[in-house]
């Protein structure tokens, strides 16, 4: 928030942050609701006990400042090391305050009355989760569970044998809760938006399917087609089956996430209008429905659109039939565009439009000006015509150029990556652009691991990167009242 607001930049999009267990892709949720513990910071945890308790924390601060020198001196995220070690320190803080202490602070216990379902049914998973691992060869697909959601109350009453375990879950989500907030509240004051992200689906291991098993196609993977075909491994939705109850569904999963978002992304919106169906048992998949797109499509955004007041944009890219822009358009629904997989004519973008110079799921702008060079140099040739032969690199005023070009865009708003931000100015690059890969489709060795080689601090200090963004969105007009 701090950076945005030196550099003029108003909004800040972050992929998914719901719970997805130990898989490091933030798009294998495994709740709806439920935030990932990974983000908990154990400092500002214990910090809150310090004053609620009068408790010596010492300890546990020394601790925390240790840890947090070990995993930060990583160039890479450790995603299962964080994951140990955060719940390690989330851990000795519980069990430091006491679990009568914990629960009962009214913050919480107001919170937690007021959450109803979701977290009861969510910490009875989680519960239930651990169980099976220890037995259960199948226990990352809940369908195979013997207990079943309809059973969780007898998990999560206080009391139960297992109401230690439940309070912590309970512990750790408050505490996400309230970190959260915090920083939506933050940004409100420094008028920074934030724009959430939604997983098109959740996976076979997930408190929503345990839940609500009647809402998914449990006989189907959803995936995309191709040679070979992607295989996503989550369920499709039960439309017809969601459609019974106006998607409640769908509605209390939005009217939750509105309390910490302004806006969010449908990843995958095409999903809405048709999803490519694979077996579970195997073989080849197929597009359900066939046909009716337009009509399907209209009815599934509609049921959600009135949910909460987040500015809605949807991920529209791949294999897109053409029902899908008219629909997007009738609805006020902004759909995306990646500059070098379309004409790239940014000053002809549809104003319902977020323009971007690439995304988490492709190379960053100068790593594909390396990777893919012949492309690169159609593209300088057409947008810097004039300027010379192509440069290799590239160098740091082509990045500037490709900024300058989705600033001055048609299009209502423009998000890019961090990365293509940072190449824009030659000394604060990183050594190696193959690093700055996010995710790369259908892989999983090597993905959502990165992590920026900067600190946000030095990344605020660093005034001549920040004065030129600034400069450059005031001559593009961007958030200035004309």
């Amino acid at each position: 928030v701090d950076w945005c607001e030196a550099t003029g930049l108003q909004l800040i999009q972050i992929l998914p942050i719901n719970d997805s267990g130990q898989d490091p892709s933030p798009y294998s949720a495994s709740s709806s609701f439920g935030l990932h513990p990974s983000y908990v910071r154990p400092k500002t945890v214990a910090e809150y006990y310090k004053t609620l308790c009068a408790t010596d924390i010492s300890d546990l601060l020394a601790w925390i400042s240790d840890t947090q020198a070990t995993l930060n001196a990583k160039d890479k995220v450790d995603h299962a090391k964080v994951m140990e070690e955060k719940t390690r320190l989330m851990d000795a803080i519980f069990d430091h305050v006491g679990l009568a202490s914990v629960m009962k602070d009214q913050g919480l216990r107001a919170w937690a009355e007021k959450q109803g379902g979701w977290l009861k049914t969510y910490a009875a998973f989680k519960v239930q989760l651990d169980k099976e691992r220890q037995f259960n060869n199948k226990w990352f697909d809940c369908t195979t569970w013997g207990v079943k959601a309809s059973q969780a109350h007898a998990l999560v009453e206080e009391g139960s044998p297992d109401w230690i375990a439940v309070s912590r879950v309970y512990f750790v989500q408050y505490h996400l809760h309230l970190q959260l907030q915090t920083a939506t509240r933050y940004a409100e004051r420094h008028g920074i938006a934030l724009k959430g992200d939604i997983p098109i689906g959740v996976t076979r291991c997930s408190a929503d399917v345990w839940a609500q098993p009647n809402l998914f196609k449990l006989g189907f993977n959803a995936g995309a087609p191709g040679d070979p075909q992607q295989d996503w491994g989550f369920p499709p939705y039960n439309w017809p089956e969601m459609h019974k109850d106006n998607c409640l569904w769908w509605r209390r999963r939005l009217q939750h996430m509105e309390q910490y978002f302004h806006a969010y992304r449908i990843d995958h919106i095409l999903g809405f209008f048709r999803m490519w169906e694979i077996p579970k048992t195997g073989g080849p998949g197929c597009y359900s429905p066939s046909n009716a797109l337009r009509e399907n499509g209209l009815k599934n955004l509609k049921a959600i659109q009135t949910a909460s007041n987040m500015m809605i944009c949807g991920e529209d890219l791949g294999d897109c039939p053409p029902e899908v822009g008219p629909v997007l358009l009738e609805l006020g629904i902004l759909g995306l565009k990646i500059q070098r997989w379309c004409e790239g004519h940014t000053w002809k973008y549809p104003y319902m439009t977020v323009a971007a110079s690439s995304c988490h799921d492709c190379s960053p702008c100068r790593l594909w000006w390396n990777q893919e060079w012949g492309s690169a140099e159609g593209w300088f040739n057409f947008f810097c015509k004039g300027k010379g032969a192509c440069p290799g690199g590239p160098p740091d005023w082509v990045s500037q150029h490709i900024q300058k070009l989705h600033f001055d865009s048609t299009a209502m708003w423009t998000i890019n990556p961090l990365q293509d931000y940072v190449d824009m100015w030659e000394s604060l690059r990183s050594a190696d652009a193959k690093q700055d890969m996010i995710n790369i489709p259908g892989q999983i060795e090597g993905c959502w691991v990165w992590r920026m080689h900067l600190d946000l601090d030095d990344l605020i200090k660093a005034s001549g990167l920040n004065t030129l963004i600034n400069s450059m969105l005031r001559e593009a007009k961007r958030g200035v009242a004309y």
